[in-house]
């Protein structure tokens, strides 16, 4: 049964080939380009914090944690917004290492580029116009998509709420209730649902505006006072289930903090360079939304025409919003866009269109595992760590000399420490920020690392012992000249000062002379991921 299925899916496309061989040809080209982007992957420094806050979840068998990580503050009960991506993703990884890190981002990217697909096709493009489409898509949100963390699931999220407006207006108002589906798993996986809400908030307000104001209101009173009741009634519902979560309203007055603070020690949070390569396909999706607007029969929605204003503005902010914009302009112009070119060359492209919507959901899938196939070794090498990509040296003197004590650590350093010494090592700073450091004790970090004004507070208000910094950092340089702290470690990436008086002291000094005389070679060589 299955044999003859396989193979009448692969006559379907035997049948597109040689009615447009050229077409199809091009088609799978640009598919195995977006697949083969998509298996691209980088370390960046939330992915061990993830995993291990994930693995204290599962061992625990509660999401209520008390940090036990640091130094600077005693026993804080913390609220982590991502607590199930942190599960999910600690699962994945105790069950196939990172293979199954890999599986987690390439399933979630794959529902990303099959939902905007699925709309490109409802708005009746071909299938090579529609790959064409998800190529730019592809482009732009790889800024998201190159690392592993929960910002994954807000791309999905986002992409499938609008998805659903998008339904609502031109298929039928009930799927609107799957609203509320879409925000109770996405309040649990990432804080990135807030944006969401707020979102679909302005939409329902707009949206209820319009249909008031619109002339034929009273011609169709009961239609339009059922899409007004439907309206309401899911963003109240998905107002209350986002407090189905561990912690209640206490989650969504904590989301707030990190997302009102500047964050001058992350370069995503700056705004997008406009004459970068990002730059140039934020443009080119912006020409498309204009060019549609512009030539588009259709009546242009005040409500979807605000939410795409929205969405085209926020990379302008934040380059880590350029994602946003990639998983939903193309979804929301889709219908206007398909109006604005199908007088063009464009409309004759159609010889996949031979090929059945389900046939091609399967060949999008055998594409996704013939990419993975050739791209084995750039799968396999994903989470191989350059010598400088973290203080691995560093780590292992620590590890290897069982040290115990408190650590000044670079803000990108944080979780990569906790995860490999946090059983012996507490830290001043990790990613995770405002939601166990309060401001003080953050701008004491930020001083030390910027090396301005009191810089070395952060030494002499706490127990400090130990402090590993970068050396390309100015706090490197005050650094050997703090008195009391003495450079025992050190190599082309990191430093390692410890206090004079500190009990190690003699054995890490001894140790680090032993390490520095090894091979370079085997102290510089790649490794693997942790």
């Amino acid at each position: 049964m299955l044999i003859n299925l396989m193979l009448q899916k692969f006559q379907e496309f035997y049948t597109a080939i040689k009615v447009k061989p050229m077409e199809v040809g091009l088609t799978i080209l640009l598919l195995t380009s977006i697949l083969y982007t998509m298996t691209q992957t980088v370390t960046e420094p939330d992915l061990w914090g993830r995993i291990k806050f994930g693995n204290d979840v599962l061992m625990s068998h509660n999401p209520h944690l008390v940090d036990h990580y640091n130094y600077v503050v005693k026993n804080v009960h913390w609220v982590d917004i991502e607590w199930l991506s942190g599960v999910i993703l600690a699962l994945a990884y105790n069950i196939a290492k990172t293979p199954g890190l890999l599986a987690i981002k390439l399933i979630i990217v794959s529902l990303i580029l099959i939902n905007i697909y699925h709309n490109l096709r409802n708005a009746k493009f071909s299938v090579l116009v529609s790959v064409l489409l998800l190529s730019l898509v592809v482009d732009l949100i790889s800024v998201g998509t190159f690392v592993i963390r929960a910002h994954l699931f807000t791309y999905l999220f986002l992409g499938l709420l609008i998805s659903v407006i998008l339904n609502y207006r031109y298929i039928n108002k009930r799927y609107l209730f799957a609203i509320p589906l879409i925000f109770i798993c996405w309040v649990n996986l990432h804080g990135g649902f807030i944006a969401g809400l707020a979102l679909y908030g302005l939409f329902v307000i707009v949206e209820i505006l319009c249909i008031k104001l619109s002339k034929d209101y009273n011609n169709q009173l009961i239609e339009n006072q059922q899409k007004i009741i439907i309206l309401v009634l899911t963003l109240v519902l998905a107002l209350g289930v986002t407090l189905f979560n561990p912690w209640g309203f206490v989650l969504l007055k904590t989301i707030f903090v990190p997302d009102t603070l500047g964050r001058p020690e992350i370069p995503e949070w700056s705004p997008l360079n406009i004459l970068s390569l990002n730059g140039l396909f934020y443009f080119g999706l912006l020409f498309l939304a204009i060019f549609s607007f512009l030539k588009s029969k259709l009546k242009i929605y005040l409500p979807e025409f605000l939410m795409f204003l929205i969405l085209t503005i926020v990379p302008l902010i934040a380059l880590r919003h350029l994602p946003l914009y990639g998983v939903s302009v193309v979804s929301l112009i889709s219908l206007h866009l398909y109006s604005a070119i199908k007088q063009s060359f464009l409309k004759n492209l159609n010889g996949f269109n031979l090929v059945q919507l389900n046939t091609q959901y399967f060949f999008f899938v055998c594409s996704i595992l013939l990419a993975v196939l050739i791209n084995f070794q750039t799968c396999k090498n994903a989470f191989i760590l350059k010598y400088n990509d973290m203080p691995y040296g560093a780590m292992k003197l620590l590890q290897n000399t069982n040290t115990k004590g408190n650590l000044v650590v670079y803000f990108n350093w944080g979780e990569y420490i906790i995860y490999h010494l946090g059983s012996m090592i507490k830290v001043s700073m990790d990613p995770r920020r405002e939601l166990v450091y309060p401001r003080n004790i953050y701008n004491d970090n930020i001083r030390f690392t910027l090396g301005v004004f009191d810089w070395d507070d952060i030494l002499d208000k706490y127990d400090t012992n130990m402090v590993l910094v970068p050396k390309n950092i100015a706090a490197y340089n005050l650094m050997k000249l703090k008195p009391g702290y003495e450079c025992v470690y050190d190599d082309s990436l990191s430093a390692l000062f410890v206090k004079q008086d500190f009990k190690w002291f003699v054995n890490l000094k001894n140790a680090a002379k032993e390490c520095l005389s090894l091979n370079i070679a085997k102290t510089e060589k790649e490794h693997n991921f942790p």
